[in-house]
């Protein structure tokens, strides 16, 4: 299979057309899709594969021809140069995770699930734990999920779901709510609607609190800090134990009332998620490392147009100004905009773009 996938990204000529090599890949792409039968489904008679264009993400699953005119119109999903959806293997990544679970996936497609369960858990969690109790416990049930078909039909697995587990089946349900706005209500209603399609022994979750639960742990860690009602101060570090605001003097809790035994509640709670561990699990797994390293390594078809910011003058003076910090590929550059964001009132409005760096080390 051919290695060069740059006509991926490079769809359009300069009057807005598609280009010859483009139409050409994705024919291909197609060709050596459907020739796959653990990632081909029939629906009424039709091979379908999941769409990895632009809209769908590899969430939908569209008929052949479909998924040709949809990457037409918008594109392949960004950073898809690994077919891993469509039976494609992804690159070993042992030498970036120090530990492995102990488990044997079923097939490519199930390796995404693995990498999230092993990025959440992160470089240190002991895979060899012999008895997991608490939250070794569920990242234990979560592997178990990603390696789980959604279905099986006998004990033995004779015949069995070949293009989802439990956890993959999960996540992307999931994204759907989010991506959608979908109700919790509505969510309840379509597991549901799946489960009543499925087969007998399907072991898809029946609601949104049992989706969430198993998928819980992905998440990241977060901290809970008090915060002023008038948005003063913070009652972080040598303020973390004061009751009122040094600056207008506002009590950090609610009123108690009559329980004296109550705990304590704080008027305003601000939620905060720490960066250093968000960067680090970036590079957890070999594909989005390479997507964190794309800026420096990727190769630029067309130099002279921009493609990333890493091409803009904001990125090209922090780099001149801070010249060992951009030696190192995997320092990450962040860039953060609050363009009509009113963090308070409806009568502030700013407009700012910062371009920062965050030093990284393995």
């Amino acid at each position: 299979m051919a290695t060069d996938r740059r006509w991926m990204y490079n769809r359009l000529n300069a009057n807005g057309k598609l280009l010859p090599e483009f139409i050409k890949g994705v024919k291909e792409f197609v060709d050596v899709v459907k020739s796959d039968p653990s990632v081909v489904t029939l629906h009424n008679g039709k091979e379908c594969i999941l769409c990895p264009c632009m809209k769908c993400e590899n969430l939908n699953t569209k008929e052949l021809q479909t998924v040709r005119m949809h990457l037409y119109q918008s594109g392949f999903r960004p950073g898809y140069n690994i077919w891993h959806a469509h039976g494609e293997e992804r690159e070993e990544t042992s030498q970036h995770v120090s530990h492995h679970p102990p488990s044997d996936l079923i097939n490519d497609n199930y390796q995404v699930g693995a990498d999230m369960v092993r990025a959440a858990a992160g470089q240190d969690f002991n895979w060899e734990e012999d008895k997991p109790t608490g939250m070794a416990k569920r990242f234990f049930d979560m592997m178990a999920a990603s390696d789980t078909p959604l279905w099986e039909e006998n004990m033995t697995g004779q015949l069995k779901c070949e293009s989802h587990t439990i956890l993959s089946a999960v996540t992307q349900a999931l994204a759907l709510k989010s991506k959608h706005q979908l109700s919790q209500k509505c969510f309840d209603g379509m597991m549901s609607l799946i489960k009543s399609v499925l087969p007998p022994s399907e072991k898809m979750p029946e609601n949104f609190y049992q989706a969430n639960r198993l998928v819980e742990p992905l998440g990241m860690e977060h901290k809970n800090i008090d915060v002023c009602p008038n948005f003063c101060m913070l009652y972080y570090n040598d303020r973390e134990d004061k009751t009122s605001c040094d600056v207008c003097h506002t009590p950090r809790y609610n009123p108690m009332g009559s329980n004296t035994n109550a705990k304590p509640v704080a008027q305003k709670t601000l939620r905060y998620l720490p960066i250093t561990p968000r960067m680090q699990k970036m590079y957890m797994t070999h594909f989005n490392a390479v997507q964190m390293r794309w800026h420096k390594e990727d190769f630029r078809e067309k130099p002279g147009i921009m493609v990333h910011p890493a091409d803009g003058e904001a990125w090209k003076h922090f780099a001149r100004k801070y010249p060992s910090f951009a030696k190192e590929v995997r320092n990450v550059w962040l860039g953060i905009t609050t363009d009509g964001f009113m963090p308070f009132t409806h009568l502030k409005c700013i407009s700012i773009f910062l371009l920062a760096g965050f030093s990284f080390s393995v």
